[in-house]
């Protein structure tokens, strides 16, 4: 990255916070065609540039749109592409806005802006729960999300927040419970041990869902960082299954009496990570990762998946699947 680039990222964090409430001292006819130069501008001249962005507004542009166009996304985007072209004026500025303005994600960008500053100054109050969930759907919150906001509303509606503050402690506290819940997770690295996730199954009436993942398996990592996270996938994780966690890599080496010869290629098992892979090979004759195997309490397969699952909503219909089946 060349450090005009640089510099034009970082005057965004610098502009934010002014806002668009700096009056314009001069007309757009007369700053239009001005260079717009960030690489040695101070708090003054940063002032100066937000005061004629505001003049923006005599060619059609309102107080919404000269806000959103200091928002982050949308200036840095814009700014980014003319300065590479070396076409940084205000005029330029302008029109690109006004060629946003007319594409498809601009009315979206619009209500998504004006939702976000009402929640920005709207008291999180539970009592008044029912009108201001209206803001949360016109975001298309999904459902579940939705009421895990309704809840903690209502756990903290003491507390004098608006719901930009609260939904920021939401996602802090979310962050934080999903990192122990993923952590906890992925904490067995042991060897199979079917007999004792059998004996579990059948006392917590639940299915056993066994994941065989690899230290140095990409494919996994990259199911593990962008679905498996997922609050409504962990959740169900922890929540709706014996959960086995298989490292078909792991060098940890197993106890001399527990150490065996194959009967699929006649090797000699003795690391944590063979058995896993002999079992995985030995049961479903498969060998690759990511690879899950839903088993009901008498060792029965009901579902299994691979990477090929690996989109969200997939994944909650592999897990929806499996439980469905288990319960039949």
């Amino acid at each position: 990255m060349n450090m005009k680039k640089k510099i034009l990222l970082n005057i965004l964090f610098l502009l934010l916070p002014f806002g668009s409430v700096v009056l314009a001292q001069n007309s757009f006819e007369e700053i239009k065609d001005s260079v717009i130069d960030f690489g040695l501008a101070d708090s003054t001249d940063f002032l100066e540039i937000i005061a004629n962005i505001n003049t923006f507004q005599e060619q059609g542009l309102d107080s919404t749109d000269i806000e959103m166009l200091l928002s982050g996304p949308i200036f840095g985007t814009i700014i980014v592409e003319l300065a590479q072209e070396d076409k940084l004026t205000y005029q330029n500025l302008c029109n690109e806005y006004i060629k946003f303005k007319q594409t498809s994600l601009y009315l979206p960008c619009r209500t998504n802006h004006e939702i976000t500053k009402k929640l920005a100054s709207t008291s999180a109050d539970y009592s008044n729960w029912n009108t201001d969930k209206e803001l949360f759907l016109a975001l298309n919150i999904p459902d579940k999300e939705l009421e895990s906001i309704r809840l903690y509303v209502q756990e903290h509606s003491d507390i004098q927040m608006t719901y930009s503050e609260l939904l920021e402690a939401y996602e802090k506290e979310k962050q934080a419970k999903k990192t122990a819940a993923t952590a906890f997770l992925f904490e067995f690295q042991g060897a199979i041990d079917i007999d004792s996730l059998k004996a579990l199954s059948l006392e917590k009436n639940k299915p056993i869902l066994l994941y065989f993942t690899g230290y140095n398996c990409v494919n996994c990592m990259k199911l593990e960082r962008n679905t498996l996270s997922e609050r409504i996938i962990y959740t169900s994780l922890l929540e709706d299954f014996i959960f086995a966690s298989l490292y078909i890599d792991s060098r940890m080496e197993l106890p001399e009496e527990e150490q065996y010869m194959s009967d699929f290629n006649q090797e000699f098992i003795t690391t944590v990570g063979s058995k896993n892979l002999d079992y995985l090979i030995s049961n479903f004759q498969v060998s690759s990762q990511p690879y899950f195997v839903c088993l009901n309490s008498g060792n029965q397969i009901l579902e299994t998946a691979d990477y090929q699952t690996n989109s969200i909503n997939d994944f909650v219909d592999f897990l929806e699947s499996c439980i469905k089946k288990f319960n039949n």
